[in-house]
């Protein structure tokens, strides 16, 4: 069992402090060997007895909840410090009180520990925004972080305590991160790893650094420069490049995102810039591709009544946009290489298959070196399905594709892997995804992706983690919503006591 010491400096604001331990107790580890301390470094002007009584409820057992003092200089870094003495874990993770953690975090970082790495970040995304930070990919030299194009948010951040030096921050207000990173970065024991998916979820407007003019953070990086080792030119020269990643990040990229929300707004009660959109992603996402592939996936049709009887929140098929299947699939793939797994190995399985659109898109975009098990597309409309053969047969003549006319709570009769990747476009309700869900094997490793998830209270209540999600934005319509979900293979013990 590995013990993970989360170290949470805290300064002001209990609510979000509630908010970011709370993130730290419903991490679902899914069995990964994987314990909780929760060392939080008090700065504020609560006493330590009421700091417990405000969190004690909080962390169940058997994780601990430990509370300590700031005994160096006050700021994050002799916060973090103290926090660091007072712990007791192998691994130290790194939490700021204003920000939380996804779900999986722990689950995915894991994996990769597992395999030799000592030092893990993840990507980072905002409450505020829908900016997403990713990590840098690779690091090498204790020059390499300054360098770096990408930062590491520290909050993202699990290392070996083996990794570390007495003391490992500095007092600086700002920046005492990168002095870290560099001195790690420069040990030959260092295995740095990075995890391309964002897991940890940051607050842009209350946090000491978000407040700070640039001058501060600027003077603050030259120090940490300096301080990590660079000569003074090159530290001048790096604090350059510094100014230019915070511009774009702190003034170009919230100028546009402000400026694209205040025009979605303006114009999003009106009626003709709503036609526009909508006839935009229809010709982009939906016309444009039959146009340039000669197939026929994007008339819409309305189902017989029989079918609206049986489910009646369903009453037109429509073809998937493009690009948003594109990015839930390329997403997968990614969540898959970080368990360690292949993407061969995974089949596919469209549960409403429709004029088979989604098949069409994973056979352009990964050909057929990628599938090992014959994907499946299934579907209850004989029509639909009709319109799906001949498309593909156009496409790719000699594709191995399986369509299958039939109720999609018997997909598992097709299903020959076990790994799998679920596709739908909210086909049907709450008791036919039961159905589905409850028919596969329970040892599979399975990723669902949900388009226009109206039913992903389901999905939680069947042992399904959402892993990601995606709002529709300013004069988008609901079809650019989606969100994805994993469930990792059960024991045979979990099995039979369920």
């Amino acid at each position: 069992m590995i013990l993970i010491s989360v170290v949470i400096p805290f300064h002001n604001d209990l609510e979000k402090l509630q908010q970011a331990v709370t993130s730290v107790c419903c991490q679902n580890l899914h069995n990964v060997p994987v314990s909780f301390e929760i060392v939080i470094g008090n700065d504020s002007r609560l006493t330590l007895s009421q700091l417990r009584a405000s969190l004690i409820a909080l962390v169940p057992s058997p994780y601990s909840l430990v509370i300590t003092n700031n005994k160096y200089k006050r700021g994050p870094g002799g916060n973090r410090n103290t926090s660091i003495e007072a712990s007791s874990g192998s691994y130290i993770a790194f939490l700021d009180a204003d920000d939380t953690w996804e779900p999986l975090k722990t689950f995915f970082q894991y994996q990769l520990i597992a395999k030799g790495a000592n030092l893990v970040a993840t990507a980072y995304s905002f409450l505020e925004s829908k900016a997403l930070i990713s990590p840098p990919k690779y690091l090498s030299g204790y020059k390499a972080i300054f360098y770096s194009w990408s930062p590491i948010g520290t909050s993202t951040v699990i290392v070996s305590r083996s990794l570390l030096p007495p003391k490992p921050f500095t007092s600086l207000w700002f920046c005492q991160d990168l002095v870290l990173w560099s001195q790690l970065l420069g040990s030959s024991n260092c295995r740095y790893a990075s995890i391309n998916i964002p897991l940890a979820q940051y607050s842009k407007d209350s946090g000491r650094t978000s407040r700070s003019s640039i001058y501060e953070l600027l003077v603050s990086h030259y120090k940490a420069a300096s301080l990590s080792g660079l000569i003074q030119p090159e530290a001048f020269f790096v604090t350059l490049l510094y100014l230019i990643r915070a511009s774009k990040n702190k003034l170009i990229r919230p100028l546009c995102e402000r400026l694209s929300v205040s025009l979605g707004n303006l114009f999003a009660h009106l009626v003709w810039p709503q036609f526009c959109a909508r006839l935009y992603f229809y010709v982009t996402q939906s016309l444009l591709f039959d146009v340039f592939n000669g197939t026929s996936t994007f008339p819409r049709r309305k189902f017989d009544s029989e079918y609206i009887e049986n489910n009646p929140g369903d009453i037109y098929y429509v073809a998937v946009n493009t690009d948003i299947f594109l990015d839930a699939i390329r997403r997968i793939y990614q969540y898959i290489t970080v368990l360690g797994l292949r993407p061969s190995d995974f089949q596919f399985v469209d549960l409403g298959v429709g004029r088979g659109k989604s098949l069409l898109l994973l056979l352009r975009e990964y050909e057929f070196n990628l599938f090992k098990y014959t994907p499946v597309g299934i579907d209850i409309s004989k029509t639909l399905l009709h319109a799906a053969y001949s498309n593909i047969k156009h496409f790719r003549p000699n594709a191995q594709v399986k369509l299958v006319n039939l109720d999609a709570s018997r997909c598992f009769e097709f299903v020959e892997s076990d790994s799998l990747i679920l596709y739908a476009y909210n086909p049907f309700g709450s008791e036919v995804l039961e159905r589905v869900i409850q028919g596969l094997n329970r040892s599979c490793h399975v990723f669902f992706i949900y388009i226009e998830p109206a039913n992903s209270d389901t999905l939680s209540s069947l042992g399904f983690t959402r892993i990601y999600q995606r709002t529709k934005r300013p004069l988008e319509t609901r079809s650019r919503e989606y969100s994805l979900f994993y469930r990792p293979p059960c024991t045979v013990e979990q099995i039979s006591a369920n």
